[in-house]
């Protein structure tokens, strides 16, 4: 069945064309998007002077068509950067001057920005153009449900049978080790995507916007079925997928946002949050080595020793790349793995970068760090000090926060695991564009641009003297647009 990953891959950029034909263009783009993301192969083709053709690439490229040629708002050309957007601008350069600076050459610098450009840009580029209000943000929170619910009979049958959907609808199985699919004495299933841990977090994700969705009141039913139900389903599936990690980030990030309803407390959201960049000033700078941490774990806790032995497993090879790093501390060493290019004694191995910021540290220095950790956490700051407790989780709002806790989830995930995904990086830039564009306006300029939440009775005065949230950069259209 090889032939049928193959062929899926080279006609999905017409089937997507084909989606906005017969759906609203943000329909279509939230279809294609996680429809790509949940049941296209892992395969990459390789192609001369471009980056390899995957599902990633293949529904950027097919949305970002689609939304040139079919969608008469012509969004791609009337799209206006913002200052929030210069993260991302940094991020696509950092690459070439990595390259220039270890003498790789522009034309490999070239390469690596267009690597960048197709991976994180264009899915950030998306997020920007179709999801510009809370409204369209809900539709999104909602493909996140959809897309939990859909993968809990395939991650059940896995639990039971063991990860083979991929192999029997693919004729291929993109695990390299068998054993990383065991956990908790049983399996770990992977489905469609390229890991466990990957299956896990978007599990994860899903079942966290599905609870906020339901205890918000934004979305009290999918298909009918209740949303404690919905929820239930997920969050129970999230525990069988095995995966520690993610069900402790989310756990965490929860209690946070639930403090923030319930406590109108946002102090343990923003020190989540403003806690990641310390995290890694910490480890950079290697006041924290982690290797201490994770003796302790070992000891203190007992039938934790497997768990803390992969942790010092990181933080050895961790440590490893930032002693070599520092002789190119600002850029990194570029491209072609020569940022963990180094010896192991301990592993009698070299340098195993696991996770996505020591792989970013490594290869693109303290000015790609930078840049690549703002994008995930910017746009939740500046959330966090425009809203209102009250307005966090309130009803219009809680599809936005919900998509900023998504933001956060894998914001941390990353300083673990390095598991791409698109879909994730559509929401940051949904929500960066809805953060920069939030503001508190007098009565006039509010008559010009759609309220975005009603004013809580409590808050009357304070609003009488700020002025009511509003969104300055309206939306190109209603409904489907």
């Amino acid at each position: 069945m090889y032939w049928l990953a193959e062929l899926l891959l080279y006609t999905w950029v017409p089937l997507v064309l084909v989606l906005f034909f017969v759906l609203p263009p943000r329909r279509a783009v939230v279809v294609a998007l996680i429809g790509s993301w949940l049941f296209l192969p892992q395969l990459y083709l390789e192609l001369n002077r471009v980056p390899n053709y995957s599902k990633t690439t293949a529904t950027s490229y097919a949305i970002i068509i689609g939304a040139l040629l079919l969608d008469p708002k012509s969004r791609v050309l009337n799209f206006r950067p913002r200052w929030i957007d210069l993260p991302m601008g940094v991020w696509m350069v950092a690459p070439f001057f990595a390259s220039i600076s270890n003498g790789l050459g522009p034309y490999d610098g070239a390469a690596s920005v267009l690597q960048v450009v197709v991976r994180d840009a264009m899915p950030y580029l998306i997020g920007r153009l179709y999801f510009r209000t809370p409204e369209d943000a809900k539709e999104l929170a909602y493909g996140f449900v959809i897309g939990g619910l859909l993968y809990v009979p395939l991650c059940l049958y896995e639990v039971r049978m063991s990860p083979q959907l991929h192999r029997m609808v693919y004729g291929f199985t993109p695990l390299i080790d068998w054993q990383m699919a065991k956990r908790w004495g049983g399996w770990r299933p992977t489905v469609f995507m390229q890991h466990g841990l990957a299956v896990g977090l978007w599990m994860a994700t899903a079942a966290g916007m599905s609870f906020w969705l339901w205890r918000t009141r934004a979305v009290r039913s999918v298909f009918g079925v209740p949303m404690w139900a919905v929820t239930a389903a997920i969050a129970g599936t999230v525990v069988l997928c095995k995966s520690t990690g993610a069900i402790v980030l989310l756990a965490g990030v929860v209690t946070a946002m639930l403090a923030v309803k319930y406590l109108n407390l946002k102090l343990l959201l923003q020190a989540i949050v403003f806690g990641v960049p310390v995290f890694l000033l910490l480890r950079v700078t290697q006041v924290f080595d982690g290797v201490t941490l994770t003796t302790w774990l070992a000891a203190a806790v007992p039938g934790l020793e497997p768990r803390a032995m992969s942790l010092e497993f990181r933080m050895v090879h961790e440590n490893a790349i930032i002693g070599h790093t520092a002789a190119q501390q600002v850029l990194g060493w570029g491209g072609w793995g020569r940022g963990w290019n180094v010896w192991v004694d301990q592993y009698k191995s070299f340098a195993v970068p696991d996770s996505r910021w020591i792989h970013t540290y490594g290869s693109a220095g303290l000015l790609g760090l930078a840049a690549l950790y703002s994008i995930y956490l910017l746009p939740p700051m500046v959330l966090l000090h425009k809203l209102r407790a009250s307005e966090w989780s309130s009803k219009a709002v809680a599809p936005v926060t919900g998509l900023a806790m998504v933001n956060v989830v894998y914001a941390l995930d990353n300083l673990f695991n390095y598991m791409e995904n698109p879909v994730f990086i559509v929401a940051t830039g949904g929500v960066a564009g809805m953060a920069v564009s939030l503001t508190r306006s007098p009565a006039k300029a509010a008559e010009a641009a759609p309220a975005v939440e009603p004013t809580p009775a409590a808050d009357d005065e304070t609003l009488d003297r700020e002025g009511p949230l509003i969104l300055i950069d309206p939306p190109l259209g209603k409904g489907g647009a």
